[in-house]
């Protein structure tokens, strides 16, 4: 405050040098979102650009299971780093947990694209999903970190991470169809300076609230303590990953469904992603004010998200049509999601286990998104079901989180939890 001629002017604290603590830390925080936004788009372009590639090999006919097929395989690896991606982000410091997987991968896609994709497509697409697995676990650890730092809630911070999370994959899909159409042999060089630079801004993530421990200690914690994490967080560990795996399935297969229909080109397709991006934002937007009913609103948007699935295939006649229910399950999918992931980000928090509960969050998500994919994938490729009534299978799974948010509702509708 400054005092002129008996005049108070109030000025909010957000001045001084860069070396200021406030400055410093919201700094520390938008470098944390600049690497997540990053380092997903990368994500998803080489997901979507090493699919074209598959394509070209197997056929058009292809498409609709391969799409499912790609997005489990580049997802496996976060399952398989489990066992070390906890302790690893407990035992060094998270920026260069963050930084290192991220340049690892980089090379990988440096050594996949000079050697003409060596061996097989699939072989680094799990190796690129793997690395970024081990940068997630690091991400979600670093959630109550930064929440402390900037002194907002972790429902508040983990919606921006997320937000970030699938800006970043989301636009990242379309701009893979895009590299493989302009520049196949030589697109993936987009993805390796992207992630180049997304690990200098993770490098950047310093959080003065970090606390570090032996990486064998960690190991010998995260085996005794997993299985007290999952009898404890069941609920949320078979909610919000369950949520993810059905809006990648669900994507995946409306992307797939127009471009068969003919509503859509392959290029048209992959900005559905966008437009599911916007109804996201949206969701994870309003999910804090929604607090104190919270686990009510994250059954009632699952609820919801059923609804948009139900008609998906009757929608296949418009394309504008189509945006409109993916932008609406984008809005109930973030709310669900956000909802319960920080509630369970924050309860570990407070048990000071952010780096092993963050590890087993991921893992599951990831187990998620590849049993979720792989089912329709399988189910596609063996004809079991259609492009249409593959959704009947993705309503069904989303029957479970809807089922546990209301257990959770029942259980802690006596509580007073103030995330």
């Amino acid at each position: 405050m400054i005092k002129i001629n008996n005049i108070k002017f109030y000025f909010i604290p957000l001045h001084g040098t860069i070396n200021s603590p406030v400055k410093r830390n919201w700094l520390v925080y938008i470098s944390l979102m600049a690497s997540t936004f990053l380092s997903a788009f990368v994500l998803g372009m080489i997901q979507f650009y090493i699919l074209e590639h598959l394509i070209a090999i197997r056929g058009e006919e292809s498409r609709e299971w391969m799409i499912q097929l790609v997005s489990a395989v580049i997802t496996i690896g976060s399952v398989l780093v489990y066992i070390i991606s906890g302790p690893l982000a407990a035992a060094v410091k998270k920026r260069w947990v963050m930084a290192g997987s991220l340049w690892l991968a980089a090379a990988a896609i440096l050594f996949g694209g000079l050697s003409n994709w060596l061996f097989t497509h699939w072989l680094y697409l799990g190796v690129v999903g793997l690395l970024l697995g081990i940068f997630t676990a690091a991400k979600m650890a670093s959630v109550p970190l930064a929440s402390n730092a900037i002194g907002r809630t972790t429902t508040m911070v983990n919606a921006g991470m997320t937000i970030a999370y699938l800006l970043g994959i989301l636009s990242g899909l379309p701009c893979g169809i895009f590299a493989y159409n302009k520049f196949p042999e030589y697109g993936w060089i987009i993805g390796l300076t992207i992630l180049i630079i997304a690990g200098i801004s993770g490098s950047f993530c310093k959080f003065h609230n970090e606390k570090r421990s032996n990486f064998f200690v960690e190991e010998q914690k995260l085996i005794r303590q997993t299985g007290g994490l999952i009898k404890t967080y069941w609920l949320y560990l078979a909610s919000a990953p369950v949520l993810w795996g059905v809006a990648g399935a669900s994507n995946m297969a409306v992307t797939a469904f127009v471009i068969k229909k003919g509503i859509a080109t392959p290029q048209q397709a992959a900005f559905i992603s966008l437009w599911a991006a916007i109804g996201v934002i949206c969701g994870n937007t309003i999910s804090p004010f929604m607090n104190k009913i919270r686990f009510k609103c994250s059954a009632a948007a699952s609820f919801c998200m059923i609804l948009c699935v139900m008609v998906f295939p009757i929608a296949s006649s418009s394309y504008f049509l189509i945006i409109i229910i993916v932008i609406l399950f984008g809005v109930f999918f973030g709310i669900a999601s956000n909802i319960i992931e920080s509630s369970y980000l924050h309860e570990i928090g407070k048990e000071g286990k952010e780096s092993i509960g963050a590890a087993l969050s991921s893992a599951a998500l990831a187990f998620c998104i590849v049993a979720t994919s792989g089912v329709v994938a399988f189910a596609l490729q063996k004809k079991l079901v259609s492009s249409a009534t593959q959704f009947i299978i993705i309503m069904i799974i989303i029957c479970i989180p809807l089922f546990f948010s209301l257990v959770l509702n029942k259980i802690t509708a006596k509580a007073n939890v103030n995330l």
